[in-house]
C-alpha cells in the first residue's frame, strides 16, 4: 500500500495504548475529530477524500465514528461517497458498512461488498481461511 488512512477503533485503540506504527506505508491518521472523539472531523475528511481520489485501489474495513447515532455518522458516510465516485477498486467489509452503503443507495457503486469483515482483513493479512480452504483454494 502507498498509504494506510486509520479512524475509528483502530485509531482509537493506538491512541489508548500509545502505540506508534512503524511501517514502511505511509500511515495517515485523523487531523480532527467531532464530538469528542466520536466521528472523524471535517479536515479528517477532506484529507482521506483527497487520498481516495488519488487511490487506484482501495480497501476499506470497519466505522470512522460511532454510526449508529446519525450525528457521528457523517465521516463513514463521506467516505463511502467519495469511494462510490472514485474510478478505483472498491472493496468493502463488514456487516455494519453494508448497511450503510445500502442506506446510502451505493451497493452498486462499488467492486466488492463482504459482511465478512473480519475474514476479509485475515485475508489481507495473508492467513489460510477454513472456507476458502473447503474450496481447494490454496
Amino acid at each position: 500500500a502507498d498509504a494506510v488512512l486509520i479512524g475509528g477503533l483502530v485509531q482509537k485503540e493506538l491512541k489508548d495504548k500509545n502505540i506508534k506504527l512503524n511501517s514502511p506505508q505511509k500511515i495517515i491518521e485523523p487531523v480532527d475529530e467531532t464530538g469528542g472523539g466520536k466521528d472523524i472531523g471535517p479536515k479528517t475528511i477532506n484529507l482521506f477524500k483527497t487520498r481516495i481520489s488519488q487511490a487506484r485501489t482501495i480497501f476499506f474495513n470497519g466505522a470512522l465514528g460511532m454510526i449508529e447515532k446519525k450525528e457521528f455518522s457523517r465521516g463513514t458516510e463521506e467516505i463511502l461517497k467519495a469511494m462510490a465516485q472514485s474510478k478505483a477498486f472498491t472493496v468493502v467489509g463488514g456487516g455494519d458498512m453494508t448497511q450503510v452503503i445500502n442506506r446510502l443507495g451505493l451497493g452498486d457503486k462499488f467492486s466488492h461488498v463482504s459482511t465478512g469483515g473480519g475474514a476479509m482483513l485475515a485475508f489481507l493479512s495473508g492467513e489460510k481461511l477454513p472456507g476458502l480452504e473447503a474450496l481447494g483454494r490454496r
